[in-house]
């Protein structure tokens, strides 16, 4: 290939493939802008086949899933920016969550929940409900499944340092197809919690 002997800035020159460049005097270069592009070509040296797929998978899958559940709020809570906003008496965050069938139901769901309190040194008191919308619909709306039991938490010196909190829900409380809807109550005033996310982890069928 021969470019053009003595070029002035911006001349473009394109060669017999259809390649095009343009040739600019500061930097004494062509430079190409245009080129075409050939199908076939791609395809037979930038792509692979399903077959080499399949012939060259050495990944072993992973036990555990996760996920991250949708939260919303209800009891006068507010939304902040990326968090549910707890601060008066019943106020609560929901986390929702739908069980497909991709989740061994035989196995437990472990929640995790990460928030952050304004208030340091604080004993905060909150109370955890879930209810589950059955498979079956002869059981309905199971409110409460797993008895409600609340639990204390106790906030460090770092009154903004996040704050984890794990629980089981026991795999006798859900079924494959379940949605489930996790309370986490507010059980006193002037705590100013910040839920942040509510994640799950479970066990792949």
């Amino acid at each position: 290939m021969a470019f053009p002997t003595s070029p002035s800035n911006g001349d473009e020159y394109t060669n017999a493939l259809g390649t095009v460049y343009k040739y600019l005097t500061a930097d004494d270069k062509w430079y190409i802008i245009s080129a075409p592009i050939n199908l076939n070509d791609l395809a037979e040296k930038d792509h692979i086949s399903l077959d080499n797929v399949t012939a060259n998978q050495h990944h072993t899958p992973i036990t555990l899933g996760s996920s991250v559940a949708r939260l919303g709020y209800a009891g006068g809570a507010t939304e902040g920016l990326g968090y549910v906003l707890l601060n008066a008496v019943n106020e609560d965050c929901t986390a929702t969550f739908f069980v497909d069938s991709s989740i061994d139901a035989s196995e437990d769901i472990i929640f995790t929940f990460v928030f952050r309190c304004g208030t340091a040194d604080a004993n905060l008191s909150l109370t955890r409900y879930v209810g589950a919308q059955k498979t079956d619909v002869s059981e309905g709306f199971s409110f409460n499944v797993d008895g409600g039991t609340g639990f204390t938490v106790n906030v460090s010196a770092n009154q903004w340092g996040i704050t984890k909190y794990q629980y089981t829900l026991a795999a006798a409380n859900f079924d494959s197809g379940d949605m489930i809807t996790m309370w986490f109550r507010l059980s006193e005033a002037a705590r100013e919690v910040r839920v942040h996310c509510v994640h799950l982890q479970w066990t792949w069928a």
